[in-house]
């Protein structure tokens, strides 16, 4: 509740103050679906109800010429029924324990989960989008994670994705889903189909779906050594190239939270994994159906590649339709991540490189300038591996550096209007993932010789004590 004099008493400039209170409940409450506030004053009071789609707010209501409707608003915000103050009744406390159900859509069955963690292992912190919210749950003594996300109506599921990439390696995997736990129009008590005409031109619905996965490790910046990180970041690459060749699925979110390690002892091909399949889509291989032009809002800025970086300015005719080109450049940009922000497992600099840090800027244009001395002479000044990951990583930035640098110019010299070509498509692919791969492979050849060497000497000094 904003209280408020009334001279200050406005719509918008209560919002804002409201947007920050819903904002934080929204993150301390995973389990949120909608955030009612109120802007009070002495004379009138007026509700806000933010969710994932906008924020609706009423009139201002004078209390004392309606003492009916002020008294209400109370009652209904201080409901003791979790669905009418914004919850979602599917996830609950019972003596002391929390749980979350799920109905799987596919079995027609529900299934009930402990929360293994009372709070979300992830949850997004915008109110406007997915509002993506990620749980750790456990049935017996296997654990999973159960991932919560809103997403258009008219939007491809994640888990249509998921279902078809099933004993994929390289790929998370998904055990059950549920569709439609719940809607906007649902949560906000309006009709879908008969909206006021006001209302029709800008409402949008959103569904809510619910993802049992399977754990893995956590983030390839939780890597243990440098062979972890190596292997990790190969098998992910692979998944991506069976995704492209074998599926026809372009991801288009490669970032380093996306690229997940792969559970202890996985065999080959499995020690890094590729999730979140929420911006994917998917090209029809056979006639190019599905290349569209990039959008520099789709993605994470600090690993979108130049060319939908450089969709922020359709002016400047460089941007190319999107394609695995973009996703490898991406996973380029996640390992220079690492090795320049990190010394090691665990170990994040308190002072990165500032040029790596505009990667990340709100701005497309700021991120692609900096991102542009990646492809220059300049890249090993600007953008060094930290001593830990040695001369081996270093290398094989650079080698990615020259490869994207050639590729990024070869697309920059494209005709706008260049029809897509198939088999050249194929090919250059076929070439792009071997190139790299090769480049990957010899790394690990190095790095597993060094270490080698290092536990040699350990056995050699060892033998004398």
């Amino acid at each position: 509740m904003e209280i408020t004099l009334q001279r200050n008493f406005s719509a918008r400039a209560s919002q804002t103050q409201a947007a920050v209170y819903a904002r934080q409940m929204f993150w301390q409450q995973g389990n949120r679906h909608f955030v009612n506030c109120f802007a009070i004053s002495h004379l009138y009071i007026r509700l806000y109800v933010f969710a994932r789609d906008a924020v609706y707010y009423s009139s201002a209501v004078n209390m004392h010429k309606f003492p009916a409707l002020f008294v209400k608003f109370i009652l209904g915000a201080s409901s003791d029924r979790a669905r009418y103050v914004g919850f979602d009744p599917s996830i609950y406390w019972k003596n002391g324990v929390r749980y979350i159900n799920i109905f799987d859509n596919e079995s027609k069955h529900p299934t009930i989960y402990r929360l293994a963690n009372s709070m979300p292992i992830f949850d997004d912190s915008a109110i406007l989008g997915r509002g993506t919210c990620c749980w750790l749950v456990q049935k017996g003594h296997e654990k999973f994670i159960i991932k919560d996300a809103w997403r258009p109506v008219y939007c491809a599921a994640e888990w249509r994705f998921m279902k078809d990439v099933e004993g994929l390696d390289g790929v998370g995997q998904i055990v059950s889903f549920q569709d439609d736990v719940a809607r906007i129009s649902t949560v906000r008590r309006l009709d879908a189909e008969n909206l006021p005409l006001g209302l029709k031109d800008v409402f949008t619905e959103l569904v809510l779906s619910r993802l049992l996965l399977v754990r893995y490790s956590g983030s390839i910046k939780r890597f243990r050594s440098r062979t972890h990180l190596l292997y990790a970041f190969r098998d992910a690459i692979c998944g991506h190239r069976s995704l492209w060749v074998e599926k026809g699925i372009l991801h288009r979110d490669i970032s380093a939270n996306n690229i997940l390690l792969g559970q202890d002892l996985s065999d080959i091909g499995n020690r890094g994994v590729l999730i979140d399949f929420d911006m994917s889509i998917r090209i029809n291989l056979k006639n190019g159906g599905g290349l569209n032009m990039p959008n520099f809002n789709l993605g994470t800025r600090a690993f979108q590649s130049m060319n939908v970086l450089e969709s922020y300015s359709p002016s400047t005719n460089k941007c190319k339709r999107r394609d695995y080109m973009d996703d490898l450049e991406s996973f380029f940009y996640v390992l220079c991540w690492i090795c320049c922000r990190y010394s090691g497992p665990g170990q994040k600099l308190k002072v990165p490189p500032k040029a790596i840090m505009c990667w990340d800027s709100d701005h497309p244009k700021d991120a692609a300038n900096a991102k542009i001395d990646a492809f220059t002479q300049a890249f090993s000044t600007l953008y060094p591996a930290t001593p830990y990951f040695g001369e081996a990583f270093g290398t094989l930035m650079s080698q990615l550096s020259a490869f994207f640098s050639i590729a990024y110019l070869k697309r920059y010299c494209e005709p706008e209007t260049a029809a897509v070509n198939l088999e050249e498509m194929e090919a250059s692919a076929t070439f792009a993932y071997d190139t790299i791969l090769e480049y990957i492979d010899q790394a690990i050849v190095r790095v597993e010789a060094e270490d080698f060497e290092v536990v040699f000497d350990d056995v050699k000094y060892l033998a004398k004590l």
